[in-house]
C-alpha cells in the first residue's frame, strides 16, 4: 500500500521523538527526505498529498530503523559537514565534532598573514576523516599539507575527502606511539592532533551512538595512562618541529594541568590552555623554542 509524504513524514517523527525528541526528530526527517528523496524546504508542503516510490519508501525504513538502534544519521547519509566543507563519514572514522572545528579556527585566526602564503608544513597525527588536514589545506593552499593515521580504512576515507575538496595532501600510515621506527617524518612549522583522549571509566557517561558505532579505537585511552597519545606526540613535535614551531592540541578537559606540566617536561614555551565554546579547557597550544 502506498503512503504520501504527509503520511510518511508523521510515522517518522512519531516513532523518533520518544528517542531524540520532538526538535532532533524534525531535523533528522527533513534529512532524510532530502538525502534519500531529493525533497526539501517549501516542496515537503507542496508534494505532502504525492504518494512516495516504493524504493524510496523502503530506504527511509532501513534509515529509520537504524536510528532506532542509535546510529548516527552521519553515518546513514555518508557526510557530515565540517568548517563549510563537506566530509564523507562512515563507522571507520570519528564523526567530526564543533569542538574540532574551534581548534581549526584557532589555527586560521592565530596565523599571521605573513606566512598564510608561505610553503610551510604541518602535520595532522591521527587525521581520522582527513576533516583538520583538509579544511586548513583549504584555508591555506599554498601549505604542504601531511596526515598520518594509524587505520588504513581511515586513511581511505581522509583520501577521498582530500579528492572530494580538491586538496593535495600527503596522508601516510604511522603509529605515533611507534614514531621512533618511521623514517618518513620530516619537519614542520605546525603539528596539529586531535587524538585519543576518552578514558575508559567516562564510557558510562556516553551515549550509545557513540558507544556503539563510532571507532574506539580513535576514542578510548587507559585510566592508567590518559596522556599515553599527549606523551608520545609531544616528544615527536620536540624534535619533528622548526624552532618556533607551534603544537595545537585537542584535549580532554580532565587533564589541562597533568599536560601543561607534560609539554613543560619536554621544554616547550608560551604554553596555553583554551576554552572551547561550552567553557571547558579543551585545547593546549605550545611553542618549541
Amino acid at each position: 500500500m502506498p503512503f504520501t509524504i504527509s503520511q510518511i513524514r508523521s510515522q517518522l517523527a512519531k516513532t523518533l521523538i520518544p528517542l531524540y525528541g520532538e526538535t532532533e526528530a524534525g531535523q533528522m526527517v527533513k534529512m532524510l527526505f532530502i538525502h534519500f528523496c531529493g525533497i526539501s524546504g517549501v516542496s515537503l508542503v507542496l508534494q505532502k498529498n504525492d504518494f512516495l516510490p516504493t524504493e524510496q519508501y523502503e530506504k527511509l525504513q532501513k534509515a529509520l530503523r537504524q536510528l532506532l538502534n542509535h546510529m548516527p544519521i552521519q553515518y546513514i547519509l555518508g557526510r557530515t559537514w565540517f568548517y563549510n566543507l563537506s566530509f564523507e563519514v562512515n563507522s571507520a572514522v570519528l564523526i567530526p565534532r564543533p569542538e574540532t572545528e574551534e581548534m581549526v579556527d584557532l589555527i586560521v585566526t592565530e596565523t599571521s598573514q605573513s606566512v598564510v602564503s608561505g610553503n610551510l608544513n604541518l602535520l595532522d597525527i591521527g587525521t581520522g576523516s582527513g576533516s583538520i588536514a583538509v579544511a586548513l589545506k583549504k584555508t591555506f593552499p599554498f601549505w604542504h599539507v601531511n596526515a598520518c593515521d594509524i587505520s588504513e580504512e581511515a586513511l581511505q576515507v581522509a583520501r577521498r575527502n582530500a579528492d572530494y575538496s580538491g586538496t593535495s595532501i600527503n596522508f601516510f600510515k604511522a603509529d605515533i606511539l611507534r614514531w621512533k621506527e618511521w623514517a618518513d617524518f620530516g619537519t614542520y612549522h605546525f603539528i596539529v592532533s586531535n587524538p585519543p583522549y576518552v578514558c575508559e571509566h567516562e564510557k558510562s557517561q556516553m551515549q550509545p551512538n557513540v558507544l556503539d558505532h563510532e571507532p574506539s579505537l580513535a576514542l578510548f585511552v587507559p585510566d592508567d595512562d590518559p596522556l599515553v597519545f599527549y606523551r608520545a606526540i609531544a616528544e615527536f613535535a620536540a624534535s619533528r618541529l622548526l624552532q618556533h614551531g607551534k603544537l595545537y592540541l585537542e584535549i580532554n578537559e580532565s587533564y589541562g594541568s597533568e599536560l601543561v606540566n607534560l609539554l613543560k617536561s619536554f621544554g616547550y614555551s608560551d604554553i596555553e590552555l583554551r576554552k572551547d565554546f561550552r567553557g571547558k579547557e579543551r585545547f593546549a597550544i605550545a611553542r618549541k623554542v
